[in-house]
């Protein structure tokens, strides 16, 4: 990721409130100003993040600095900020997952401490280039693109979420978002989504790593529009070809439904030509996706 580090515009972080728990996922807003509310609201984009920062608690003043990047779910009410997190990714550098431990165990109410930050949006590694989606795809110079797939694995739900929300005023013949994690009962944001997919606004297709009849799924009634993305998902995962003990991802799943000749995605007039793909999840997503 790129950005300054100059904390000249560094937003505190007043307070934060843990708002739902799904499965090892938990919903968080962040507390702060509407002053640098708006200064972050004004330069986030899909595609970007805002980074959590803070100093060496021994010396929170000019210690050094450990950060991690989160996407933005929503920004719904002046000063605050809505996020997902995930336990910290134990393959990532120490000074990241320092500040993804620390925001996950703080309690709900006012920092602790103080000495947490938000740094504005950056652009992501979008396109072999330091860019933002709606630069790309929102533009008159898209040329033949038309169709958007977005791929998502656990806390990057959130960020797909948002780029889903601001693609779908632009038009485009296709907006398909296909989400990998363990079982449906833990998905975040299931009103909304279950709303996209009614109002046929998005194709959703969930791919479950572990399956369990959906009609036994804890946690009250599963939407509609959620059961028929689950379905989606599993026609989608059946089409990729078994290779002994090795598992099903929702990668794999992906590139079977545009490759193969049954595919839903490639029937629907996907292609590697008018389609803008972008992932949201941990690195290793990316890396296996490429």
């Amino acid at each position: 990721w790129f950005g300054a580090d100059c904390p000249d515009d560094w937003a505190t972080v007043q307070a934060i409130n843990h708002t739902a728990i799904h499965g090892d996922l938990v919903a968080t807003t962040l507390i702060v100003s509407p002053e640098d509310w708006k200064k972050i609201i004004e330069n986030h984009q899909p595609g970007g993040v805002i980074r959590i920062v803070h100093r060496d608690p021994t010396n929170p003043l000019s210690g050094r600095m450990s950060e991690q990047p989160y996407a933005l779910a929503y920004a719904p009410i002046e000063g605050e900020l809505e996020i997902l997190t995930a336990p910290a990714d134990m393959s990532l550098h120490p000074m990241p997952r320092e500040v993804a431990e620390r925001l996950r165990s703080l309690p709900s109410g006012p920092i602790r401490g103080g000495n947490l930050f938000v740094n504005p949006s950056i652009a992501g590694f979008f396109n072999k280039e330091w860019g933002f989606l709606m630069d790309v795809i929102g533009g008159s110079n898209r040329g033949d693109v038309d169709r958007l797939v977005i791929l998502s694995t656990g806390a990057g739900l959130s960020g797909a979420l948002s780029a889903v929300e601001a693609t779908i005023p632009l038009g485009l013949k296709g907006i398909h978002l296909y989400h990998g994690m363990r079982s449906v009962r833990d998905l975040p944001y299931k009103k909304r989504l279950n709303e996209l997919v009614s109002s046929q606004e998005i194709d959703l297709a969930i791919i479950e790593s572990s399956s369990l009849d959906i009609s036994r799924k804890g946690k009250g009634v599963v939407p509609r529009g959620i059961v028929a993305a689950v379905q989606r998902g599993s026609t989608a995962r059946s089409l990729v070809p078994m290779t002994d003990g090795k598992r099903v991802y929702v990668q794999h799943a992906l590139g079977a439904d545009l490759m193969s000749d049954e595919g839903v995605l490639r029937e629907k007039g996907a292609g590697l030509e008018n389609t803008v793909f972008v992932v949201c999840g941990r690195m290793a997503l990316l890396e296996d996706s490429y």
